[in-house]
């Protein structure tokens, strides 16, 4: 989940206040992943037994797939940290909260045709 706010109106907020919103936000984003996998796992379970087949991609598609996504991230990083925004921090942070949610997205280690978790 992504939080946006102005930066010059960030910083118009007290700093307990930031804190506040930076710990809430993160619960909320935590809490909203954890929901989330649930609706996709309950959504692939109704649609297997519907009939539905779920096909993991060939490890050659994958890996071509993965090399877009890396080039991707590193440019996204790249542009991030040349405007002063903290790009490479963000997608630490991205990549440390997938692991800990244990959440797959395709350019991220182990990937299937499940976009979302597995």
């Amino acid at each position: 989940m992504l939080w946006v706010i102005n930066k010059d109106v960030w910083n118009t907020i007290p700093a307990d206040l930031q804190e506040l919103m930076v710990r809430v936000g993160k619960e909320v984003s935590y809490e909203f992943a954890q929901q989330l996998t649930i609706v996709f796992n309950d959504a692939r379970t109704e649609l297997e037994a519907s009939g539905m087949t779920f096909y993991d991609l060939p490890d050659e598609e994958l890996e071509k797939m993965n090399k877009a996504c890396a080039i991707a991230q590193t440019d996204w990083v790249s542009k991030m940290d040349k405007q002063g925004l903290p790009g490479t921090e963000t997608f630490k942070a991205f990549e440390e909260a997938l692991n800990k949610l244990q959440i797959t997205v395709m350019g991220q280690g182990k990937s299937t045709l499940s976009l979302f978790v597995e």
